[in-house]
């Protein structure tokens, strides 16, 4: 009977330990788990920025061509009058003027 009671005795002493041991533990990974988001959150940010800055760039470089698309199809015509070259250099300032259109949008955002 001493035994049991003693057995009992430690079991819910174990019990409580193990209980506050485990709640350090909770506690320990909600702290772990509020830094990891803000860190990954800050990482994340810095991603979306990266590529704003990546995709106007890309996208001045777009327009960039486009211009040069048009001059140089434009010369050409000038010299040829083949009305190929005449379609040519007009589609050419159709995707420009549909790039400055899309870009315009774009910027706004």
């Amino acid at each position: 009977m001493i035994i049991g009671a003693v057995f009992l005795g430690m079991t819910q002493v174990t019990s409580l330990v193990l209980q506050f041991m485990s709640g350090r533990k909770v506690e320990a990974v909600r702290t772990d788990l509020a830094i990891n988001t803000l860190s990954n959150s800050q990482k994340l940010d810095g991603v979306v920025s990266t590529n704003k800055q990546i995709h106007t760039l890309v996208n001045s470089n777009m327009g960039v061509q486009l211009k040069v698309n048009v001059v140089l199809a434009w010369r050409i015509y000038a010299l040829t009058k083949d009305p190929e070259d005449l379609k040519a250099a007009q589609l050419a300032e159709n995707y420009l003027k549909d790039h400055e259109i899309k870009q315009g949008v774009v910027d706004k955002q």
